[in-house]
């Protein structure tokens, strides 16, 4: 986060309703930087602030007051940040998120996006625009800006092209292979799909069976690793 967080861009007219915002960041200075910058708005409120995605998932359900958006950075060590927002979504589905990022890496933001992240902004930003990013989030839901939706289309296109092998899925295997890949277990996928959780099984071992793979980390490989 670059510049004087001072330059907040705080709305100078109109009252708004206060956003409660929870941070999850490792570095120690970032929280502290954007705790503060969060601090010095009146319609931004901070809900908490904290170092991995361990801690903040054992600490959202004690939240009385539950918080509009969560600044999570994307490169989180441990759980990663995909995973963080998947953790948190299930705790609490209305959490607007917005990813930190450094590094455009299509893979790890799909996998944000697939997670239920709503957007990102650059980490480098200006306190104005991770503020503006802050309040877009708000205001728009899970509706992702040009950049974010483009960037998904690309990716899931790619995916669905390198599905289409000698032995090409089916859609719903597809959707099985691609569920799998995010990490999601077989009741889940399951319950996202509408389909028994033998049905998932069926699925996924003829998934694996045609993509030649014989676990989660080599579908992953072959789902997010595209040429």
């Amino acid at each position: 986060m670059n510049g004087d967080s001072s330059q907040t861009g705080e709305p100078r007219s109109g009252a708004r309703p206060t956003i409660r915002v929870l941070i999850v960041d490792p570095n120690e200075a970032t929280r502290n930087a954007l705790s503060a910058l969060i601090n010095s708005t009146s319609t931004l409120r901070l809900a908490g602030a904290h170092a991995n995605a361990r801690t903040v998932i054992r600490e959202l359900p004690k939240l009385k007051s539950k918080p509009d958006v969560a600044v999570v950075d994307a490169e989180l060590p441990g759980i990663s940040g995909a995973n963080c927002v998947r953790g948190m979504k299930a705790l609490l589905p209305q959490l607007r998120i917005l990813m930190l990022v450094t590094t455009t890496d299509e893979g790890m933001l799909v996998r944000c996006l697939a997670a239920g992240a709503s957007a990102w902004e650059q980490k480098s930003s200006t306190p104005t625009s991770i503020l503006s990013a802050i309040r877009k989030v708000v205001q728009d839901g899970a509706t992702l800006q040009p950049d974010a939706a483009n960037l998904a289309h690309k990716f899931l296109r790619r995916m669905y092209l390198y599905l289409d092998g000698p032995e090409r899925l089916t859609h719903l295997q597809r959707d099985v292979a691609l569920l799998e890949a995010f990490g999601l277990s077989r009741k889940q996928t399951a319950a996202a799909l509408s389909i028994s959780e033998g049905t998932v099984h069926t699925h996924r071992a003829n998934v694996y069976r045609k993509l030649n793979v014989h676990n989660r980390d080599q579908l992953r490989a072959a789902v997010f690793n595209l040429r």
